[in-house]
């Protein structure tokens, strides 16, 4: 058997792009023994799996890189405002804590906290010291705002 050296370049991209497809005839995903079949079958050259995987699981990383920081530069243009308008609901919230409306605003942020959750997940940006997580029900967050916006709420300035 061969190993990674012996597979030439030119078919480092084809490997990488056909690892993980389904097979048509076997209709299973292509994994690295598949692999070693495909080179063995189409090209007559014998390489392990563990030389297969050697060539393509670097390529996979820095492709899997590449995306990620597409992603995060995608993400980076729209979440500011996003955040912002996040702030806008919340301090609706607190303006609607004595009304009926709370409780649907506050599901209606929760959501919103949910999805920019999950652009901060996809885009690598929830990784770190700087994690904030919202926890509780939206009625919940409703009542403490609006104790802490009430007129009866002590002012923070004056002690």
């Amino acid at each position: 058997m061969t190993d990674s050296r012996t597979i030439p370049e030119s078919l480092h991209d084809p490997l990488v792009e056909l690892y993980g497809e389904v097979d048509p005839t076997t209709n299973r995903r292509r994994g690295y023994r598949e692999l070693s079949a495909w080179l063995k079958s189409e090209h007559q050259l014998d390489a392990s799996r563990e030389a297969v995987r050697r060539v393509v699981e670097p390529l996979r990383r820095e492709r899997q890189e590449i995306r990620r920081d597409v992603l995060r530069e995608a993400v980076s243009q729209t979440l500011p405002r996003q955040l912002e308008q996040l702030d806008d609901l919340l301090v609706k919230i607190a303006a609607d804590a004595n009304s009926a409306k709370p409780i649907a605003r506050g599901k209606l942020v929760d959501v919103y906290r949910k999805v920019l959750q999950v652009k901060f997940r996809a885009a690598g940006l929830d990784r770190g010291d700087d994690k904030v997580t919202l926890t509780g029900t939206p009625q919940t967050l409703a009542e403490f705002l609006g104790g802490a916006f009430s007129e009866d709420a002590p002012d923070p300035m004056e002690e």
